[in-house]
């Protein structure tokens, strides 16, 4: 922990309703900081939940999905340094996640796009093999028997995929990546939240279950009581983290993958293309170079994370 950080202390936290201080105080031992935990009882005695690989909170209202989502959020910033738990944060500029974006807890600023989850894969990966080396069943056991400079800190992955393009190509590759290495990232503590809706959870749950059988179902908080946050309540905490520590972006440029020479060609036409048309989409491209969808996926993909087309698929003029 960073020598003078001082986590939210009970006085700064007297002041919000009862129902709320009682939620994000309510995960148990505060001193023990494995596993996370989150406090998503539907009742004062239910026992908190606790985080596995992915949790994927959605609702009908955008609303109670966003007030879950803050109650995720505040309740770790309540309990952990940034030396302890790290975050990602993926979000439009519209997000309710913007609001967090002064966090020392940031390993990178907040992403419009996923591209940094291909870093979180390869991070995944990493963390096994140095498990693996040691001998150690998981992050607990490495952090136990290694050297305070090398121990690792969990990282969460919050992704807004509520908005109207929420699970695209690029999305659904990675979380289906991610979830073929599910032990793995229990593991080595790397966890994902997923923020969406009724609507988008289907494309969700596909993409994880494709992965694995072994990811636990979404939680809907439909049937979740849930406390009224106000902006002040947010802005409290965030604002009292961020002057616990300064910001120190500490994660790689995000990795892509490599274009093949064959790829090269497609995707110069692809550019040329959406330069002509002004927006494109996977199945325009399928139809227009005759490919299947995984090779017009990819195109997608590669337009986005080059800058060539914005979020809603459209060219960005130079």
């Amino acid at each position: 922990m960073h020598s003078e950080y001082i986590l939210p202390s009970p006085e700064l936290l007297a002041n919000f309703p009862e129902e709320l201080h009682r939620l994000l105080t309510n995960c148990g031992d505060s001193s023990k900081k494995h596993p996370i935990t989150l406090p998503l009882g539907a009742a004062p005695q239910s026992p908190p939940y606790t985080l596995s690989f992915a949790l994927k909170i959605s609702a009908a209202a955008t609303d109670k999905t966003a007030t879950a989502l803050h109650l995720c959020l505040l309740s770790l910033l309540c309990r952990y340094s940034p030396e302890e738990l790290q975050l990602l944060l993926f979000a439009p500029f519209d997000s309710p996640l913007q609001q967090y974006h002064k966090l020392p807890h940031l390993l990178c600023p907040i992403s419009q796009t996923t591209t940094p989850l291909y870093w979180v894969i390869n991070e995944a990966k990493h963390r096994c093999t140095l498990l693996d080396t040691q001998g150690a069943k998981s992050i607990i056991d490495y952090n136990a028997a290694a050297a305070p400079a090398v121990k690792l800190s969990p990282i969460i992955a919050v992704i807004d995929a509520h908005h109207k393009n929420g699970v695209n190509s690029m999305l659904r590759d990675q979380l289906e990546q991610l979830t073929a290495l599910n032990d793995c990232c229990e593991r080595s503590g790397i966890h994902i939240i997923i923020y969406t809706d009724n609507h988008q959870i289907s494309h969700v749950e596909q993409a994880l279950q494709a992965g694995t059988s072994t990811v636990r179902p979404a939680c809907h908080m439909q049937d979740i009581p849930l406390p009224t946050f106000t902006e002040q309540v947010i802005s409290t905490i965030v604002q009292h983290c961020a002057t616990q520590a300064k910001q120190n972006f500490a994660s790689p440029e995000p990795e892509q993958p490599e274009l093949s020479a064959q790829d090269t060609e497609l995707f110069e036409r692809c550019v040329e293309f959406a330069a002509a048309e002004g927006k494109v989409s996977t199945a325009v491209l399928q139809r227009k170079f005759s490919i299947g969808y995984g090779r017009a996926a990819k195109m997608m993909d590669f337009l986005t994370t080059r800058g060539i087309i914005d979020s809603d698929n459209r060219y960005i003029q130079p």
